[in-house]
């Protein structure tokens, strides 16, 4: 015989199945449009379903600081598979928004939903002032550069060639004694080839770089060149500095000529230098790129190397320390905890970030720009990244992608921006 409290136990099943079977609410936020733009309001759109309570159904409006701006409630029905509202927010500032919905019953919240959506993105403008000293500092930057040897060591890479292409392992000589090294890849058929200098993430590695098609999201056409440069502390740059995680951004920061960016900034010169100096290549078609950091790199040397005539930053990094240090943010709380442990002032340290600001450097720049953002991108805001992106005043274009997050658009921008680099490029 079973024992007698399984009885009560099925009755129990059979008593909360009808819950169990029932489809759980969903909630989702949408917009048709990846900018509003300038006059018009901002159109979201709202999906709520499996409604199976009487509830209320919030949207909420905030700015970049989280203070609430608008607010619209609804009451969908009771018992129905899928309800749509859409909600118009009418806005009178460039910039880019968060949308929080709520789905509450009974006196609870059930489900809650972000989505950022941006209005007149193109007229984003962020304050701020580039240091007084900011082109010296950079001339002088130069000139110690140039007082380096370019003993440059190429070493090939048969292991790793291929029918089409051949590859090298190349060291350059940057600031401070330090050697970076960069993945070289050259094709076999074309000697005159466009070249692109591939610039990594924050504390990422980049390895010899495949093609397009057997990396989507992170390959480059056969028929270029390629430099996949390690910067100091990155990949096999990593034996005369080695950091870690968020050390990489707060390196040194309390001085400015000993700040990591400094150093980066300069072993992408010394890249972009050892490119001018290889006659196999189409100096006509020098292409810098990057993702996050490597976006950021991308801008700047950009605006430093005229020679450079393409530069193609995905979700960019390294734009409008200004506003990342107004408001909460990862970049705001490292900056203060190396305050507290260097016992300087944040004001010192805001100042020293204003030298490798890319907004600072973005009218400088000549080459044709394209670049992208994920909508949802909360490492690198999109709004950051058209602070920079506004004041340049060379042939350039954009894309958003309205669901990307830090990965932006993924294998489909980049798909997309070779596409459009064949287009433009100077025959």
């Amino acid at each position: 015989m079973k024992p007698p409290y399984l009885f009560f136990v099925w009755i129990g099943l059979l008593c909360l199945w009808p819950q169990w079977a029932m489809p759980q609410p969903k909630l989702r936020i949408q917009t048709t449009e990846t900018s509003t733009a300038w006059g018009q309001p901002l159109q979201i759109q709202l999906r709520l379903e499996n409604i199976n309570t009487a509830g209320t159904l919030t949207c909420l409006l905030k700015n970049r600081q989280g203070q609430q701006i608008a607010q619209q409630q609804f009451w969908p029905p009771k018992g129905q598979s899928h309800y749509t509202q859409k909600v118009d927010f009418q806005v009178y500032k460039a910039d880019f928004y968060d949308v929080e919905a709520v789905w509450s019953s009974g006196g609870k919240d059930l489900l809650r939903q972000y989505y950022t959506v941006g209005y007149a993105v193109e007229k984003i403008f962020s304050l701020g002032q580039a240091p007084p000293d900011f082109d010296l500092f950079w001339q002088q930057t130069r000139q110690e550069l140039a007082a380096i040897a370019p003993k440059y060591r190429i070493l090939a890479q048969d292991s790793l060639s291929t029918p089409t292409y051949k590859m090298y392992l190349v060291e350059i000589p940057s600031l401070g004694e330090v050697t970076v090294r960069a993945w070289y890849r050259i094709p076999r058929n074309n000697w005159n080839a466009p070249v692109v200098l591939q610039l990594g993430g924050m504390g990422s590695a980049l390895y010899p770089p495949k093609t397009l098609h057997d990396d989507p999201f992170r390959g480059i056409p056969d028929n270029y060149a390629v430099l996949a440069l390690n910067i100091r502390a990155h990949g096999n740059s990593r034996d005369a500095i080695t950091l870690e995680g968020g050390q990489i951004f707060t390196h040194q920061l309390h001085d400015k000529t000993q700040y990591f960016y400094r150093g980066a900034i300069a072993d992408g010169l010394q890249a972009l230098a050892f490119l001018r100096s290889k006659p196999e290549l189409d100096q006509r078609n020098i292409i810098v790129e990057g993702m996050s950091q490597g976006g950021g790199l991308a801008l700047i040397l950009a605006a430093l190397v005229p020679e450079v005539a393409f530069c193609m930053p995905d979700v960019p990094f390294m734009c409008d320390f200004d506003t990342y240090l107004s408001y909460p943010s990862w970049i705001q709380k490292a900056v203060a905890n190396y305050a507290d442990k260097q016992q300087v002032s944040l004001t010192l340290l805001a100042d020293n970030l204003r030298y490798f600001d890319a907004k600072y450097f973005a009218y400088r720049i000549r080459a044709q720009v394209l670049m992208s953002v994920g909508m949802q991108d909360r490492t690198c805001p999109p709004a950051t990244a058209f602070a920079a992106y506004n004041k340049i005043i060379a042939p350039k274009a954009y894309k958003i992608y309205p669901n990307g997050q830090h990965d932006g658009g993924g294998a489909t921008h980049r798909a997309y921006k070779f596409e459009w680099l064949q287009q433009r490029l100077h025959r």
